[in-house]
């Protein structure tokens, strides 16, 4: 039996503009009950502004958000906000905090004697609601489901970045919303929590809209596709894959008509320069045999003209209307941002030796490790969240804030181009300039707002405003000055819009030098050619070199051995 989708959301003529720059623009569009859309567009295009615009956080300069009666939503942001003095408990439950002070309340009213039987029914019905009856062994099931093995009272604090987004993913699912809403919902997550949450949207029935760069993610869950290009939205039937074919397919018949356009503009002109050629030597051998009468020949003459300016005239009319479909209709430039990491040089000879290598002290989170990073290695490296990838990846730095014990040897000097998941090393109350500035890239001013150009920034832009994928795509432009040698590249991806992604993937395949890779997307993973594969499991690196041509089967044995 199928059951009718009623519509839980409509957005009605919505405008929203910034500094006097249109966003988004006449967005016309609904949400259903059971839908399941992906969000996708460039960096910085408007995706999480659109979102907090769904949800009511940012207003709107015009239009309206048309939901249902008590209508929930369920929000994960691509920057996780929860309080990191509160325990996991705490945060997790926080949505449902009344239905566990029903639940307390409920079991003081049956001891007393004379209860309110209405009063009981009421809570009953609120604890039922949210299933809060025995709420404190349901969110250790779900820890455990996601791999998160911590005490449900681990203060927040003390939880790495992707056990934060499982502790606020949860905190949204447990609330039972209408409509789940995530941006970028698989940044830091490992590769148990991503199955789990894959799992998870498949088979709710809740409406569901998802930003997301992972197109193996999108594929196994949406069936539709909301593409948001130049402050437009426009929807498209089926999942990722099947967009994006169709889309690529629209771009070839635009250029192949543009191209056609061109063509008959061209054509046109040249009508109009032979009519006007004609006309201005034609008109004068306007004479008759035997009509020698002034009179006629300037009768014939008027005539010839008038004749041939209205067909220059339609002529022209023809032009102007097509550049005007020209300009209408200009294929969208193609987004020239790519990424070129050249090496310093120091080829076929080790760059980092590791001997009995330990990070940490008083609780080491890895021991053990016997390792040679050679240049033109290529490795990934795989483990929960909270196993020590970013840690270990920070020990190989040579000003490192990492404890670790035992021998680390780096062979010679060489360069080593880091970018961390969080981006951190970026100062938010600088420019874009400032960075490149500071560091004396180059020798003049010129060349900097050339090179920034190329990137598509404007120079005096802050890092506070730049969108996650923005400040990613600013820091590999900075790599690209360096010259490493080595690239310890954690979570490269996150953010990064698909275009960027492919861009990244091309520079890595051209790099000659190292690269020590953390990422939880199987689909980059599996186009830049890994010369090895490492687990972290059990406090050890070990290596693990099953091939990723095929992603369902490496996700499972790789979820077998985690």
């Amino acid at each position: 039996m199928n059951i009718k989708s009623q519509t839980l959301v409509q957005i009605n003529n919505l405008y929203i503009s910034t500094n006097g720059k249109d966003i988004l623009k006449n967005i016309n569009i609904k949400i259903n009950s059971g839908s399941k859309i992906g969000f996708v567009g460039k960096n910085g295009s408007g995706k999480s502004t659109f979102l907090k615009a769904l949800i009511g956080v940012i207003d709107l300069d015009k239009g309206s958000v048309v939901k249902n009666s008590n209508l929930t939503f369920g929000y994960l942001p691509q920057n996780i906000l929860i309080n990191q003095n509160k325990n996991i408990f705490e945060v997790i439950t926080a949505p449902i905090k009344k239905a566990i002070e029903a639940r307390d309340k409920y079991y003081v009213l049956l001891k007393t004697p004379k209860n309110s039987l209405s009063e009981i029914s009421s809570l009953e019905d609120l604890i039922n609601k949210y299933d809060a009856w025995d709420i404190e062994n349901k969110v250790k099931e779900l820890l455990n489901s996601l791999g998160l093995k911590k005490s449900i009272n681990t203060e927040v604090k003390n939880l790495s970045g992707g056990e934060k987004v499982k502790v606020q993913l949860l905190s949204i699912l447990l609330a039972n919303p209408d409509i789940i809403i995530l941006d970028e919902p698989t940044n830091h997550l490992d590769l148990k929590a991503f199955v789990w949450l894959e799992n998870y949207l498949q088979s709710t029935l809740k409406a569901v809209l998802v930003v997301s760069h992972d197109r193996n993610f999108l594929d196994s869950i949406v069936n539709k596709i909301w593409y948001l290009n130049n402050t437009f939205i426009k929807e498209y039937t089926g999942n990722f894959s099947q967009f994006y074919n169709e889309l690529n397919l629209e771009k070839q018949k635009q250029e192949y008509d543009y191209s056609q356009t061109i063509k008959e503009k061209n054509k046109i002109i040249k009508q109009i320069s032979k009519k006007q050629h004609r006309l201005e030597r034609g008109t004068k051998n306007y004479k008759k045999p035997g009509m020698g009468d002034k009179y006629l020949k300037g009768f014939y003459k008027a005539k010839a003209e008038n004749l041939g300016g209205k067909e220059l005239k339609n002529l022209k009319e023809q032009k102007n209307e097509i550049i005007g479909d020209l300009q209408n209709n200009k294929p969208e430039k193609k987004d020239n941002f790519y990424f070129s990491v050249k090496s310093s040089g120091y080829t076929n000879k080790p760059l980092i030796r590791l001997t009995d290598f330990v990070v940490g002290y008083e609780k080491p989170l890895l021991k053990h490790i016997n390792l040679q990073i050679d240049y033109g290695v290529r490795m990934a490296v795989f483990g929960k969240n909270g196993c020590g990838k970013s840690t270990f990846m920070k020990s190989l730095l040579k000003n490192k804030k990492v404890k670790t014990r035992s021998k680390i040897k780096f062979f010679s000097e060489f360069k080593i181009g880091y970018v961390d998941q969080n981006l951190s090393l970026l100062p938010l109350n600088k420019t874009i300039e400032d960075i490149f500035i500071n560091e004396k890239f180059f020798e003049n001013y010129s060349d900097l707002r050339e090179f920034l150009t190329h990137f598509m920034f404007k120079s005096n832009t802050l890092i506070s405003n730049l969108s996650g994928g923005e400040k990613l795509k600013m820091y590999l432009a900075y790599l690209t000055m360096q010259n490493p040698s080595l690239l310890l590249l954690d979570e490269p991806t996150n953010n990064l819009d698909f275009e960027s992604i492919e861009a990244l993937i091309t520079a890595l395949n051209n790099y000659k030098g190292a690269l020590v890779v953390i990422s939880h997307d199987l689909y980059f993973l599996s186009k830049i050619n890994l010369s090895d594969i490492y687990l972290i499991r059990n406090e050890k690196l070990s290596i693990f070199n099953y091939p990723l041509e095929n992603i369902d089967i490496f996700k499972e044995r790789v979820l077998e051995h985690l």
